[in-house]
């Protein structure tokens, strides 16, 4: 299995001065994405992959969130259409959430954990959606998110963009 890289944030809804949605996109452990000191109920952030790719797996490491839900779409699609990766998934129980304990586990989400539709098919942006309904006084997040991929060959946005301008002309 591949990593998918991440090439760029698209949009954050919210987050804090340090611990930005950009440190999603370094490799380095100790950089996390956090919302902000006075944080709503719920954060999203939409990321742009390197490439077109298909998802076999997820790693999530959790900062306090008590759920997350993850859609993917294609940039080259006209509407904002946005399919289901990962169903809403529980992170913390509301106790471990009142109490801030158990709130930087790892998930790792296989194929048979996410929506069969969306694992057969390329994607290149993802949104993620944290939300933390039962302790709203702190600041909630990932540590991380990796995205891994089956294809032996992803696919160039770039490179699609060119095929299809290509067809549109023969």
């Amino acid at each position: 299995m591949s990593l998918i890289n991440f090439k760029k944030i698209l949009s954050c809804s919210d987050q804090d001065q340090v611990h930005s949605a950009e440190n999603l996109l370094k490799a380095d452990p100790t950089k996390k994405w956090l919302s902000s000191k006075k944080p709503e109920e719920r954060i999203t952030c939409t990321i742009e992959f390197d490439k077109l790719s298909s998802i076999a797996s997820i790693d999530i490491g959790n900062n306090g969130c008590a759920f997350i839900e993850l859609l993917v779409s294609r940039l080259s699609s006209k509407t904002d259409d946005w399919t289901v990766l990962l169903p809403s998934t529980l992170l913390m129980t509301p106790k471990e959430s009142r109490t801030n304990t158990n709130n930087q586990q790892t998930r790792s989400c296989k194929a048979l954990h996410l929506n069969p539709k969306s694992v057969n098919e390329k994607w290149d942006r993802l949104k993620i959606i944290c939300e933390q309904k039962f302790a709203r006084n702190r600041p909630f997040g990932l540590n991380y998110i990796k995205l891994y991929s089956n294809d032996s060959e992803q696919i160039d946005i770039d490179d699609e963009d060119e095929t299809e301008t290509e067809q549109k002309k023969i």
